[in-house]
C-alpha cells in the first residue's frame, strides 16, 4: 500500500522535535490558530459518548454493550459539553495515551473532557490521524501537567499552545481519502485474523473439555455424573470433590502497616497483577511474581507457603485464570489453591480448571466485580479417571493445544505487525514524510466493500476506555 509512495521534493524544518521536517509549503502554526474549544452545555438528553484510546470517540453505548464497562455517568447530565460532528474531543488526563479522536455523532461528554472545533477552512479527519500519531502523544504528555502519570492533565490554554502542521486543503483531503481507505483495507484483515484466533481457541476449549470429561477413547461407555458439570464421564471414572482429592486453601494479604512484612523479602506472592503470566492458557507453571512477602508476613497473617505443583485460580476481577506454581509461593486472597493428593495428576486438574471456564461465568456473583464465592468453590467436583488415564490425557492435550497456541500466536504476531504498519504509515502520511496525492487520485471513487467491516478494533479489558464520569481536581474547578 505505501511501495510506490515518494517523498515531496522539498522540506524545512519544523523546529519542532514531535513534527521534525516537513514539507516546504505547509504551515506550523499553533493549535489556537486553528482551535477553538467549545463549552456548550445544557443538553442532558443527548446520547453519551466516551473516547478510547484504541477507536477515538464512539457511542457510550458501544461501551456498555460490549460489557467491557458498566454506565457510571451521573445522573444529572446538564454539565456535560455538547459535541457535534467533525469536532475533536479528548479526555485531558488520558491525552498523552491517545484518547482523542474526531466524533462522528452529536452528544455529550464528561466535563472532564475537553471539545475542540475548527475555525479555520480544513478537515476535522485529517487533525483525527496527526492527533493520534505516538509523536503526538507524546507532545501531548510534555505538555501535560501534574505531579504523577496518572494526574497529567493536558489542560486547554496548553492544548492551544501546542504548534501543528497543517497542509493545504486539497493535500487534507487527499491525505484523508488515502488513509481511510487503508485502514478499512487493514481493519478488513485484523478482523479476518481474529475471526481465526476466535475459532481456535473454541476448538482448543472443545478439545479440553472433551479430554477431561470423556477421556481419549470415543467408543468408551458414558455414565451420568450426577451433577451438571461435567455431565456425562466414562462409567469407569469418579466425580469426587476437589477438597475431597486435593488439599485446599486460599491466601491472604499481609498487613501493609507492617514494613517489616514487605522489606527484604524472598518469598514470592501471586497477585492479580501477576495473572498475565496464564492469561491465554499458554502457560502452565509460573516461576516469578511482581511482589514478594517475608517469612515473617505469613506468620502473622492467613497467607500459606504454598508447595510446587499447586494448582491456582483466580476467584475475582480475572476469575478463572488458572497456573500451576513453579515453586513454593504464597498467593493474594484472590486465589483458590489446590494441593494435588496421591489421586490427582496436577497438569490434568489444571486442564479440569481450563475446560470449567465456560461453568465459571454462570457461577460469577457481584455487581461491581465478579466473584466466584468460597461455598461454590468448595463445592466444586472434577471428572477423575485412573492416573495411567490422567497422564495419557495431559500428553495428548499438551500436543493438541501447543499446534493451536502456535497458530494464534502466529496470527496475533501478524495482527500486531499490520497495526505496527497502520500506525507508522499513518504517522510518515500526517506528517508529510510521504505525499499520497498522486495515490489519493488512483483509488477507487465509491466507497468499497471494505467499509464495512466488522472486529477490527474490538474493545476488550485492555483497550484504554475512559470512565465517561472521570473526575479530577480540574473538572471540579471547571
Amino acid at each position: 500500500m505505501s511501495a510506490r509512495l515518494r517523498p515531496y521534493p522539498a522540506y524545512k524544518d519544523s523546529g519542532l522535535e514531535w513534527l521534525g521536517r516537513v514539507p516546504e509549503h505547509w504551515r506550523v502554526v499553533p493549535n489556537r490558530a486553528l482551535f477553538r474549544e467549545i463549552t456548550e452545555r445544557d443538553h442532558p438528553d443527548a446520547q453519551m459518548l466516551s473516547v478510547t484510546i484504541k477507536r477515538g470517540v464512539i457511542r457510550h453505548s458501544e461501551l456498555l454493550g460490549s460489557g467491557s464497562k458498566k454506565d457510571s455517568s451521573r445522573e444529572d447530565r446538564s454539565a456535560y459539553k455538547l459535541v457535534q460532528p467533525g469536532d475533536i474531543v479528548y479526555n485531558k488526563m488520558r491525552a498523552w495515551q491517545g484518547a482523542v479522536g474526531v466524533s462522528d455523532f452529536e452528544g455529550i461528554v464528561s466535563p472532564a473532557y475537553i471539545v475542540q472545533r475548527l475555525w479555520v477552512t480544513g478537515l476535522p479527519r485529517y487533525f483525527h490521524y496527526l492527533f493520534r500519531t505516538p509523536s503526538f502523544a507524546g507532545e501531548a504528555q510534555r505538555w501535560s501537567y501534574g505531579l504523577a502519570s496518572d494526574m497529567w492533565s493536558l489542560r486547554p490554554e496548553h492544548f492551544r499552545l501546542i504548534l501543528s502542521c497543517a497542509p493545504p486543503l486539497e493535500e487534507q483531503s487527499a491525505i484523508v481519502r488515502y488513509l481511510g481507505y487503508v485502514d478499512r483495507r487493514v481493519r478488513r484483515y485484523i478482523g479476518s485474523k481474529e475471526r481465526q484466533v476466535r475459532l481456535l481457541e473454541e476448538h482448543k476449549q472443545a478439545l479440553i473439555q472433551r479430554a477431561v470429561t470423556q477421556g481419549l477413547d470415543a467408543d468408551v461407555d458414558l455414565k451420568t455424573s450426577g451433577v451438571e458439570w461435567p455431565g456425562q464421564v466414562p462409567s469407569h471414572w469418579t466425580v469426587p470433590r476437589m477438597k475431597a482429592v486435593c488439599g485446599l486453601g486460599t491466601g491472604h494479604t499481609p498487613s501493609r502497616k507492617v514494613p517489616e512484612y514487605w522489606q527484604d523479602c524472598t518469598i514470592p506472592w501471586f497477585t492479580l497483577a501477576d495473572v498475565h503470566q496464564v492469561r491465554g492458557d499458554r502457560v502452565k507453571r509460573v516461576f516469578s511474581t511482581e511482589e514478594c512477602v517475608s517469612a515473617l508476613g505469613i506468620a502473622n497473617s492467613s497467607a500459606r507457603l504454598l508447595p510446587e505443583g499447586t494448582v491456582i485460580l483466580s476467584r475475582t476481577a480475572s476469575v478463572g485464570l488458572s497456573g500451576i506454581l513453579g515453586r513454593p509461593m504464597a498467593t493474594s486472597q484472590d486465589f483458590m489453591a489446590w494441593i494435588p493428593g496421591p489421586e490427582v495428576v496436577g497438569e490434568f486438574l489444571l486442564y479440569v480448571l481450563r475446560a470449567m471456564r465456560p461453568e465459571f461465568r454462570r457461577l460469577m456473583h457481584g455487581s461491581t466485580h465478579n466473584t466466584i464465592y468460597m461455598p461454590t468453590l468448595h463445592s466444586f467436583r472434577m471428572p477423575l479417571p485412573p492416573l495411567a488415564e490422567q497422564e495419557a490425557i495431559v500428553c495428548a492435550l499438551d500436543q493438541a493445544t501447543a499446534v493451536l497456541d502456535n497458530a494464534v500466536e502466529r496470527a496475533s504476531h501478524e495482527m500486531a505487525l499490520m497495526k505496527d504498519y497502520r500506525t507508522r504509515l499513518t504517522a510518515d502520511v500526517v506528517t508529510g514524510r510521504l505525499n499520497v496525492q498522486d495515490a489519493s487520485d488512483r483509488l477507487p471513487d465509491a466507497p468499497d466493500e471494505l467499509a464495512a467491516v466488522e472486529g477490527g478494533d474490538m474493545i476488550d479489558s485492555e483497550d484504554g476506555v475512559d470512565d465517561p464520569d472521570e473526575a479530577t481536581l480540574e473538572e471540579v474547578e471547571a
